[in-house]
C-alpha cells in the first residue's frame, strides 16, 4: 500500500476550478478523470473506541484495501461529511470515498460528470456514500493537494458547503492516560479484567468530564474508557461508549452493520466487512471489545470484563 491514507475532516470545502492531475514519468502534470470505483466496496460508521473522540469513526474496505478515519465532524451542518484518498500499486490507482448527506445524490470532481451516491449497509439512514478511482498516483507530485468532491442535489445543482466548522472532541485537558507498569487512572468511567490468566494491562485513558455534543448525525457515541491488553501474541482493545447527546443519561443508539450473535442474548457482532467488534449494552452505555484471535477469544474475554459508569 502506497500513499497517503489521508484523514480529511471536513470544515470548508473551498474547490478551486483547477485541474485534477498526476504527475506523470516526466514530471509533467496531466489531467485525469475520476470514475466510479470497480469492483466492491463498503464505507460505514464505525464506533470511536479512543477517549477523547466523539461522535464517529468512518470506515471503507475494497478490493485493494482499506482504511479506518476518525475525527470527522459528522453533523448534519456539512453536506459531505467525510473524505479520505488514497492509493494502490502495482498498477498505481487513486481512490477515495466520501460520506455524504442523504441530499447529496451525485457528487462531481473538479466539475466532471457527476458520480451518484448510494446507500449502504452500514449507514445509518440519511446517509449515502460515494467511491471513485482514476488510474496513477495523485500524491506523486507535493504540489497537488487532493481533490474535493464537489456535492450536488437531485437536480444536479451544486450544494453550498459552510465555511466553517468545529471538529468533536472532547479535548485532552478532560483525558487521563495512564501506561504500564503505573496503576490506571481514576475517571468518570472504570474497566477491570479479572480471572484470565496470563493477560496483561498495557494502558489506558478515562474521561473526567462529560460534554453533551449536539447536532451529530445518528447522535454519535462518546468513548468514557478505554483500555489496551495483551495477552501471548494477540491484543485486546476495550472501550466504554456513552451516547454523545446526553452521556450516562440516555441508552446509547444502535451501532450500524452490527448483527445479534446466535446463542449469546445482547451480544452483538462484527460490523463486516469494516471491523471485528464484540458489543453487549450495559446501562446506559456500550462495552465493546476489539481484537482476539477470534470470536470465543472476544466472547470470553468480555465474561471477565468489570466496569462502573458515571453516576446520574
Amino acid at each position: 500500500m502506497w500513499g497517503v491514507r489521508q484523514r480529511v475532516v471536513v470544515v470548508a470545502l473551498a474547490v478551486t476550478a483547477s485541474s485534477v492531475a498526476v504527475a506523470v514519468a516526466t514530471g509533467a502534470p496531466s489531467r485525469v478523470r475520476f470514475v466510479p470505483a470497480s469492483g466492491g466496496w463498503e464505507v460505514g460508521l464505525l464506533p470511536p473506541m479512543s477517549v477523547g473522540e466523539a461522535g464517529w469513526c468512518i470506515g471503507d474496505r475494497h478490493s485493494n484495501g482499506g482504511g479506518f478515519d476518525c475525527g470527522a465532524e459528522v453533523t448534519e451542518a456539512n453536506p459531505i461529511i467525510a473524505e479520505s484518498w488514497g492509493g494502490s500499486s502495482p498498477p498505481p490507482v487513486t481512490y477515495g470515498y466520501a460520506v455524504t448527506l442523504e441530499r447529496v445524490r451525485a457528487v462531481s470532481i473538479d466539475g466532471e460528470t457527476p458520480i451518484p451516491t448510494r446507500t449502504q449497509p452500514n449507514l445509518p439512514g440519511g446517509l449515502r456514500a460515494v467511491a471513485v478511482e482514476a488510474p496513477g498516483e495523485l500524491f506523486a507530485s507535493r504540489l497537488l493537494a487532493p481533490p474535493r468532491f464537489i456535492p450536488l442535489d437531485e437536480h444536479g445543482s451544486r450544494i453550498e458547503t459552510p465555511q466553517t466548522s468545529t471538529q468533536r472532541r472532547e479535548g485532552d485537558r478532560n483525558v487521563r492516560f495512564w501506561n504500564s507498569p503505573s496503576r490506571p487512572r481514576r475517571g468518570l468511567c472504570r474497566i477491570t479484567v479479572r480471572g484470565v490468566p496470563g493477560l496483561e494491562e498495557k494502558q489506558g485513558a478515562v474521561l473526567t468530564h462529560l460534554t453533551s455534543t449536539p447536532g451529530i448525525v445518528d447522535r454519535g457515541l462518546l468513548p468514557c474508557a478505554s483500555g489496551y491488553y495483551e495477552k501471548r501474541t494477540w491484543p485486546l482493545r476495550v472501550s466504554i461508549l456513552l451516547d454523545a447527546l446526553h452521556p450516562g443519561a440516555s441508552p446509547p443508539v444502535a451501532i450500524p452493520g452490527m448483527t445479534p450473535i446466535p446463542g449469546h442474548p445482547g451480544d452483538f457482532g462484527e460490523i463486516a466487512p469494516l471491523q471485528k467488534l464484540l458489543a453487549r449494552r450495559h446501562g446506559n452505555a456500550w462495552l465493546l471489545i476489539e481484537g482476539g484471535a477470534t470470536l470465543p477469544d472476544r466472547l470470553a474475554a468480555l465474561t471477565h470484563l468489570h466496569i462502573a459508569l458515571p453516576k446520574r
